[in-house]
């Protein structure tokens, strides 16, 4: 289904920093704080971030497991040209009821104006 990709020398220094702040998180079992630091930079308009938060909602730790917004995550970034998120965002798409579709459709349109750079 989706592929993960950790923070590499092709990220950006902020998506550096916010990998390494939830790795830290993590391990001290903060996940709240962990998705936290991804959301601030995910709504700077950070392409790679909202991405990755796209990945966190998606699959990530129960607590915060929400599909509706990990596909407005990816529709934001694959709306700026990130090919791995408009993947991930198809194939989640294949996956959700149509309730669920409708929710993130429009999460989308909100999140979009708000959250392209």
């Amino acid at each position: 289904m989706c592929q993960v990709y950790i923070a590499n020398n092709s990220y950006s220094d902020g998506v550096q920093k916010a990998y390494l702040t939830m790795r830290i998180n993590i391990m001290n079992k903060s996940y709240e704080d962990a998705i936290l630091s991804w959301i601030t930079l995910a709504k700077e308009g950070d392409v790679d971030t909202q991405y990755h938060l796209g990945l966190m909602y998606a699959y990530g730790n129960p607590s915060f497991k929400d599909i509706v917004v990990a596909y407005a995550w990816w529709s934001v970034s694959a709306a700026q040209g990130n090919d791995k998120a408009a993947k991930n965002r198809d194939a989640l798409e294949k996956e959700m009821t149509q309730s669920q579709l409708l929710k993130a459709r429009g999460l989308s349109k909100v999140y979009y104006p708000k959250y392209e750079k």
